[in-house]
């Protein structure tokens, strides 16, 4: 997310890059950095970013798998077993009529050895470009229903060779996964994001804390820089009839002990559930995500307790600027004290 407080020609080099990156985006591995021309674009956008003093920028790194349909893969997506999702839907912009659509979740094709072995080298040459193109890093996206939570998960990987079957070998994907892309950029340029409280598309796992805490030290073995946790404050992120989190503080104390590196935790946290956890030492970062998106300085409201403007969510996925880089920051002078 580009601040509408950012130079014009912030703006301007984001919104182009984003225009490359709507012209070759087909659900796969971060197609984003699967060409020279979206490199040089996103160049634009880290130098951008660099600009600013201190700022730092990480380009995460997906794969949706199952959590796709022909008309966005332009091919059956991939997956670690043929199982469909009943409940995802997926945002679509018609090419025709340029309005969106939302499409169920195709069946996926089981991923074979060649398969796997071709999606890490693809993982590899998008951290390889990202770092290229000037970012100080990449984060893996291994959570929230994508395909690297989908090999970590026995609700949906099957297999019976050696990706899948207990929680150690549903583990191996991500941990090769890390370890690629660690090789390509060096560990301390590569963070993991985890999300065992996030069920999207029907991935309720009785057992994925332990597979979590599995990938927790396989990361921590090879000295990546951070953990991205989701927790699940939110009870649209839960399977239905699962009212109680996994993601309390004895996994936290848990996580902290897997992993060494630096911890960052995430969902719909406010100032004050930030500042607890932290004071808990239960993590070392709090990210924020939605509240970013109608309140560009951010930073400076939770600061000095400004109130926080809402978004319109029609404008989350899709369109033009409106509702992405035209929120204005707030000013004290126009709200009597701001206090």
């Amino acid at each position: 997310m580009i601040s509408a407080t950012a130079s014009p020609d912030t703006r301007r080099a984001f919104r182009s890059t984003l225009s490359v990156v709507e012209e070759n985006t087909t659900f796969g591995v971060s197609r984003q950095f699967r060409a020279d021309a979206q490199q040089d674009a996103w160049a634009t956008v880290a130098a951008a970013v660099h600009s600013r003093p201190g700022a730092r920028i990480f380009t995460q790194l997906w794969h949706v798998g199952r959590i796709s349909h022909p008309l966005i893969a332009g091919d059956q997506p991939l997956g670690p077993s043929p199982v469909g999702s009943p409940t995802a839907r997926l945002w679509y912009l018609d090419p025709i009529g340029r309005e969106p659509l939302h499409l169920p979740a195709a069946v996926p094709r089981e991923m074979t050895a060649a398969d796997i072995t071709d999606v890490l080298a693809d993982y590899r040459r998008a951290a390889r470009r990202a770092v290229d193109a000037g970012t100080d890093g990449v984060e893996i996206h291994a959570a929230n229903g994508y395909l690297p939570d989908q090999f970590l998960r026995s609700t949906t990987n099957h297999r019976t060779d050696g990706y899948g079957g207990s929680p150690s070998a549903r583990a191996r994907f991500v941990t090769e996964l890390a370890a690629v892309v660690a090789g390509e950029v060096g560990p301390d340029r590569v963070g993991l994001r985890l999300s065992p409280d996030v069920d999207y598309g029907d991935t309720d796992d009785p057992e994925i804390c332990e597979t979590t805490l599995l990938a927790a030290r396989a990361a921590d073995a090879l000295g990546i820089a951070y953990l991205h946790l989701v927790e699940s404050n939110n009870s649209n992120y839960l399977a239905a009839g699962r009212s109680t989190a996994v993601v309390d503080d004895a996994f936290r104390v848990a996580l902290r002990t897997a992993f060494r590196g630096g911890i960052i935790v995430a969902s719909d946290y406010d100032r004050r559930r930030a500042d607890v956890v932290l004071a808990a030492g239960l993590a070392d970062a709090v990210a924020f995500g939605r509240p970013y998106i109608a309140n560009p300085d951010l930073v400076e409201r939770l600061r000095n307790g400004w109130p926080l403007a809402e978004s319109e969510r029609a404008t989350w996925y899709g369109g033009d600027e409106r509702g992405f880089t035209d929120y204005p920051p707030y000013v004290p002078a126009e709200h009597g004290s701001g206090s």
